[in-house]
């Protein structure tokens, strides 16, 4: 298996130092450039995402009974820059905080 290995390591050291492998790797790394400037142009287009952000009621005191569940999440519409809603993505949504005697 070493032996396979070594050749084939061979080979393509051999591939990449040719004129034709040299080509080939200039052609990735102008692909590579293309689609980080694809990429850039794309995050710059004005968009609206919708969001469920979770909610937590706090301080609610022991006199209160609930009827019925408090609502999980709430659902928001935000308009702007996909490079601006990017963070909503990728991390962690943190929950709004409604405290009883606030919104009395």
């Amino acid at each position: 298996m070493n032996e396979k290995a070594k050749k084939l390591n061979e080979k393509v050291t051999a591939a990449l130092h040719s004129s034709r492998g040299q080509n080939v790797l200039l052609y990735l790394l102008f692909v590579a450039v293309a689609f980080v400037f694809w990429v850039f142009l794309s995050l710059d287009a004005e968009v609206q995402r919708d969001f469920d952000v979770p909610v937590e009621i706090q301080e609610v005191p022991d006199s209160v009974t609930m009827i019925g569940l408090a609502p999980a999440s709430i659902g928001v519409s935000v308009k702007g820059k996909d490079s601006q809603l990017l963070r909503f993505f990728w991390g962690k949504m943190s929950p709004v905080k409604f405290k009883w005697e606030e919104n009395i």
